[in-house]
């Protein structure tokens, strides 16, 4: 039964960074499509840019239409946010009820 899990745990694992490759590689042909498309329609100024000021124009693209392949959902994070505040909370009192206070001999009452 363990072995079963992790398996699909590492199956899962591997398609998630297959999709990630996939995604980035998508995102590199767009921006040198975008690139390509830049430069035949290049103004005078552009046509006087260094290749360095190119290829950061190139990288500047290319990372903007990756991010915006990232989906964007507020409503998860907030989830994941209390989630996991919740549980350093159950934590600490886990933590407070299973710990005695001591008590020294010079602090006691009587």
């Amino acid at each position: 039964m363990r072995e079963a899990l992790k398996q699909g745990q590492e199956e899962a694992t591997e398609a998630a960074e297959q999709q990630q490759e996939n995604i980035q590689a998508n995102a590199q042909q767009q921006a040198q499509k975008t690139a390509e498309n830049n430069q035949a329609q290049a103004s005078p100024m552009q046509a006087e840019m260094s290749p360095e000021q190119r290829q950061a124009q190139e990288q500047q693209i290319a990372l903007e239409q990756w991010l915006k392949q990232v989906k964007d959902d507020p409503g998860g994070l907030l989830r994941r946010k209390f989630a996991v505040q919740s549980q350093q909370r159950q934590l600490q009192q886990q933590r407070f009820t299973t710990s005695s206070p001591t008590v020294d001999e010079s602090e006691q009452a009587w």
